[in-house]
């Protein structure tokens, strides 16, 4: 047995420090060790306004980081919109995995890791009542078919029958929330982490010209544009936003 004791061996050190560092190659950063639960967020300075037979509906890019010393779960992201006294809360339900998509990823739960980043193109929806969507479905198939029936005849842009229309124009304009004013946005994100949870406050104004270019898309509901499919002059409006100090 050797008389030195093993501590004074430089292989044994060696081991040692080789094992500390493959340990903490598997941990977080220092520097994130004792940081709270932490996010921020940086939202592009334009938003997309659109509707839905007259609902409201906003695309937004959001840039949203971790930049705590925690894992976060991300559970919810919400848009507050209030004109005056009218208010709308739309949720986000889908997103652009890349810009040059077509089609929308949808948006749930997700964890971001210490110094993470999701960035996306978010959607924001108004969630309609079980029953307004079903009515909806159903009176955009009749229009469909009537339309379809029609052009199969004429090989023309051809109206949707008026009485098949008319149940829509009432929805939209029942549910028209686009109209002149200054708007007051909030951005909520929730986590599993109240603490961690991010309020953002903005504005943007809405002039009559804007406002009247949403309005107008009720006018090719009756073409079924809007309805089944989307095309000019249905187009979105694009804002800018300004962040509330």
């Amino acid at each position: 047995m050797s008389d030195h004791p093993f501590y004074s061996d430089s292989g044994f050190w060696q081991f040692v420090v080789a094992g500390i560092a493959v340990v903490l190659s598997q941990c977080p950063p220092v520097r994130f060790w004792f940081k709270r639960a932490k996010l921020d967020v940086e939202c592009f300075d334009r938003i997309v306004l659109n509707e839905e037979v007259g609902l409201p509906n906003v695309q937004w890019h959001l840039a949203i980081t971790n930049t705590g010393g925690r894992e976060i779960r991300i559970q919810k992201i919400t848009l507050t919109l209030v004109r005056g006294q009218e208010r709308k809360e739309l949720n986000a339900r889908g997103y652009f995995e890349k810009l040059s998509d077509q089609q929308v990823t949808l948006l749930t739960p997700f964890r971001l890791k210490p110094g993470e980043e999701w960035g996306h193109a978010v959607n924001f929806i108004v969630i309609a009542p079980r029953e307004a969507r079903q009515a909806f479905s159903a009176a955009a198939k009749t229009i469909k078919d009537d339309i379809t029936t029609k052009r199969a005849a004429s090989n023309q842009l051809e109206e949707a029958d008026p009485a098949f229309v008319q149940p829509l124009l009432a929805l939209f304009d029942a549910n028209f929330f686009w109209r002149t004013g200054e708007y007051e946005v909030t951005l909520n994100i929730e986590t599993d982490t109240p603490k961690a949870d991010l309020h953002r406050s903005f504005r943007f104004t809405l002039f009559e010209s804007e406002s009247e270019q949403l309005r107008s898309h009720r006018d090719e509901l009756k073409f079924g544009n809007g309805v089944y499919f989307r095309s000019p002059p249905v187009d979105p409006h694009f804002a800018d936003v300004h962040q509330v100090v």
